[in-house]
Formats: structure tokens, C-alpha cells, sequence
């Protein structure tokens, strides 16, 4: 898949706020295509496939030049259909919320709702916020059982609405959530950058075998 004026295939970086333009140009575009995909298992293989190819030769990727040269590609669970998920959101709002994104800055999310179709898989529900400030979007972090074991101890991503990540609604006007395509911080690639907080509430104490993994 090819994004529109590829920094890395122009051979040109420009400033650092230029490259993280075409950064999110490249994440927005590729999960544009991967809404349009029938089959979710063949959307993930262009998902890690086009992810790898980014970090590794993306000027603003969270890898450094030396890490790049030694990148073989995230590591990542096995696709497991077991762990997509249709749901509805309910309507609450709950406590405001602060987040670092180190180069990204700070951001503030304020739950909006919980979703209603995990608890029977998952234990319990999740809730889902909204990033305030101009634009807005969704975002859904998460920390299962695998955290600081085949998974970063801060937890992974689900829905970054900021970064482009949201693969959108379904066909009867659901969320989809796909465990697949969660994805972990850039501090695991890079100490220096964003921290990922978790709220409590967003703790699931059952082991998602899906995404990426350390």
C-alpha cells in the first residue's frame, strides 16, 4: 500500500513536525484501506505488514537510526478472531483525564461511555473516552493480564482516534474493537517518548492473546 507523498520514498525528512504530519498521513491512510477490507484477518496481515514497513523506514518512526538497521518487525500474536468485537456504547460521562504524549503533548479524554458486549468474554466492560480539545476522537487503552509479560507493562492501545487508529463502525452501526490491531506505546521502542496510563477501570484480568506482543 502505498500513502500519499511518502516522506521515505521522496528521500526528503524536512522538520521533525513535518515528518510527524506525514506520520499520522500514513497511519490515517492505511486504516482508511483496512475499513474497506471484507475479511479482518487479511485487513491485519496489510495492518502488521505496512506498521513494520513504517517503523522501520519512516522518518518520524519512534525507532531510532541504530534500532532501525537491527528491526525485524514487531512481534505479534497470532490472529485470533476469538478477540473481535462488535459493541454498542453507552452514554456516561465520568472524570476527566490527563495525558502525556511526550513530542505529541498533553491531552485531556473524558470517559463518554462503557462498552456493552465484552463483559461475557472479557470479565467486564470498557470504557471509552474522548480526547477534548480541537478535533476531538475516540481512545481506548486497555492493560490485560499480559502486561509485563508478552506484553509492556504500561499496557496497549485498542482505538487512537488521534493517531488514526479506529477501524470505524460496523455495518449496523456498532464499534468495532479488534484486540488484533492493538498495539503497544512508542516508549517501548523509544524511553524518551510518550507514557501510556491506563485507568483502573480499563484493567481486564483475563490474558488477550492478540496484537503485539514484546
Amino acid at each position: 500500500m502505498q500513502g500519499a507523498g511518502n516522506l521515505t520514498e521522496m528521500g526528503f525528512s524536512g522538520p521533525p513536525a513535518y515528518q510527524l504530519a506525514d506520520w499520522r498521513l500514513q497511519m490515517q491512510s492505511l486504516y482508511a484501506v483496512l475499513r474497506a477490507f471484507d475479511d479482518p484477518k487479511e485487513a491485519w496481515k496489510l495492518w502488521k505488514a505496512r506498521r513494520n514497513e513504517l517503523l522501520a523506514t519512516h522518518p518520524s518512526s519512534p525507532l531510532s537510526k541504530e534500532k532501525k538497521l537491527a528491526f525485524r518487525g514487531a512481534n505479534a500474536f497470532a490472529y485470533n478472531p476469538a478477540f473481535r468485537f462488535e459493541v454498542d456504547v453507552t452514554d456516561e460521562k465520568g472524570q476527566l483525564q490527563f495525558q502525556d504524549l511526550g513530542v505529541d503533548g498533553p491531552v485531556h479524554y473524558q470517559k463518554i461511555g462503557n462498552t456493552v458486549g465484552l463483559a461475557s468474554a472479557l470479565g467486564k466492560e470498557l470504557s471509552v473516552y474522548w480526547m477534548l480539545g480541537y478535533g476531538g476522537g475516540l481512545f481506548i487503552p486497555f492493560r490485560d493480564a499480559s502486561a509485563d509479560g508478552d506484553t509492556f507493562h504500561t499496557g496497549r492501545i485498542l482505538i487512537d482516534a488521534l493517531k488514526g487508529a479506529d477501524l470505524g463502525l460496523s455495518q449496523n452501526g456498532k464499534l468495532i474493537l479488534d484486540f488484533n490491531f492493538s498495539y503497544h506505546p512508542c516508549k517501548l521502542w523509544n524511553g524518551a517518548l510518550d507514557y501510556l496510563s491506563v485507568p483502573d477501570e480499563n484493567h481486564i484480568s483475563c490474558t488477550i492473546n492478540a496484537g503485539e506482543r514484546r
